[in-house]
């Protein structure tokens, strides 16, 4: 491997969303089912700087909002047999995401000095950790009393949204490439992402954190066997063929229709996700053409609820706004009501609710079946409730793997007095849960301003 200094650094500020996994908990997992994914607001950002104090050749990490730990240090150096850039940790406890996404994007880059020590700080809006009551607002990037490894996550994705937020940042630092390497990005930070969890998994998250909000269909796992083990002679080549091949995978863009909102909940559970992806898995194994069926069902429901959203969407879009929003408040006030003239978009909305709620029906069906927790009694009683006495809300699922980690509703929020988040609000509190501030959000990783973290660097 050639050693290649970098010229310059530019300094870069990068951010990445979370996400919700609405429909396809499970199904992802398999390259023959699709899963549709909403990216959310809540966003972790990195920025990018010289780090004048530091020493030759390192990059150090800084996460302030976590006052028990916030530093990590790693040096860089060259390496013989092709095995790609060596990355040493100085100090901090280890970080393996931060870690092998430096060591995949300078490898790739061929980086192995710096011309300049570098500094990244990351910041992660507030709702990808359980907050401490309050009586007033939080920061924008609140402080919390413990390390990240021990803060109370609330399952929005947040080690997806880092890897690839860091990802975009250090390149755009190190590279002068001016050309559209958002499909480089995705592939570094799905193969940084799997070498840090030990295993390839789906990759929905860290596509939504790319994308955004889309229906999204795997790669094959074998597209990353040849990289998992970093620092083997003849990495550096095998991971360069890998991140420039076309890689067997869908992130076909989507949107939720005019006027719906995703709103997620904090249970302040936590569900040991690996375990029940094994229970489940083991499941479908010992099962065969069973569980066949009950994945072929759930699938066939989830491609149902995508083409009522797309069918909302297109009805939607031939409505003037003012005719719309007139619709869905009726439909709010009165489902059993058949306006004059709304009955198609009536439809649409009804067929939404009736698709959620069947889907749910099959994954706690599954879950049963497996002996996982999918959707938990307490979880169904906290759903159930909203159905009942939210009029705007259409339906609710526990996204991805289901458990304790958090519960999703999609509602009309059409009300001209705001009343629906308080109504939300209610009904969660009145369950140990919380309602996130974050919502659906289309945009996937995206450049900021560097000024605009001012006072937090």
């Amino acid at each position: 491997m050639s050693t290649t200094a970098t010229a310059t650094v530019t300094p870069t500020a990068a951010s990445a969303p979370g996400k919700v996994l609405l429909a396809g908990g499970y199904l992802v997992l398999d390259p023959a089912y699709t899963g549709l994914v909403f990216a959310l607001s809540a966003r972790i950002h990195c920025v990018s700087s010289v780090n004048p104090d530091g020493q030759a050749d390192t990059i150090t990490v800084r996460s302030p909002q976590f006052t028990k730990e916030q530093e990590w240090v790693y040096r860089i150096s060259g390496t013989e047999s092709d095995a790609g850039t060596a990355v040493e940790q100085l100090s901090g406890s280890p970080n393996p995401f931060i870690q092998k996404a430096i060591l995949y994007i300078l490898t790739y880059l061929s980086i192995t000095t710096l011309h300049s020590p570098l500094k990244i700080t990351i910041l992660a809006d507030n709702d990808y950790y359980s907050q401490p009551p309050t009586t007033t607002r939080h920061p924008r990037f609140n402080n919390l009393p413990t390390t990240i490894r021990d803060a109370n996550k609330t399952g929005l994705g947040s080690s997806a949204a880092l890897t690839t937020s860091f990802t975009g940042c250090l390149f755009h630092t190190l590279s002068s490439s001016s050309s559209n390497v958002t499909e480089t990005i995705h592939n570094l930070a799905q193969a940084a992402h799997c070498s840090a969890q030990g295993k390839v998994g789906s990759g929905f998250d860290v596509a939504a954190a790319v994308w955004g909000s889309c229906i999204y269909r795997r790669f094959p796992a074998a597209t990353l066997s040849s990289i998992l083990e970093s620092g083997t002679p003849g990495f550096a080549k095998r991971l360069k063929s890998v991140v420039d091949a076309r890689w067997e995978y869908e992130a076909r863009k989507t949107t939720v229709p005019r006027g719906f909102r995703v709103v997620m909940g904090d249970v302040r559970g936590g569900s040991a996700t690996p375990g029940m992806v094994k229970t489940v898995l083991r499941w479908r194994e010992e099962n065969g053409e069973k569980a066949k069926e009950r994945w072929d069902a759930i699938h066939a429901l989830n491609m149902e609820l995508i083409g009522w959203f797309e069918e909302t969407r297109r009805v939607g879009e031939h409505m003037g706004e003012e005719e719309y929003v007139k619709a869905a408040r009726e439909y709010v006030k009165d489902r059993d009501s058949l306006a004059g003239g709304m009955e198609e978009i009536f439809r649409c909305f009804e067929k939404v609710a009736e698709t959620l709620g069947k889907i749910r029906e099959q994954m706690r069906g599954m879950g049963e079946e497996a002996g996982a927790g999918i959707e938990p009694p307490a979880q169904t009683e906290l759903l159930d409730k909203h159905k009942e006495e939210v009029k705007s809300v259409l339906g609710g699922v526990v996204p991805g793997a289901g458990g304790h980690d958090a519960v999703a509703l999609v509602l009309l929020d059409v009300d001209e007095e705001g009343r629906v988040e308080e109504e939300v609000k209610r009904v969660m509190s009145g369950h140990s849960c919380t309602m996130l501030e974050t919502r659906e959000e289309m945009e996937g990783i995206r450049e900021e301003e560097v000024k605009g973290y001012e006072g937090y660097l």
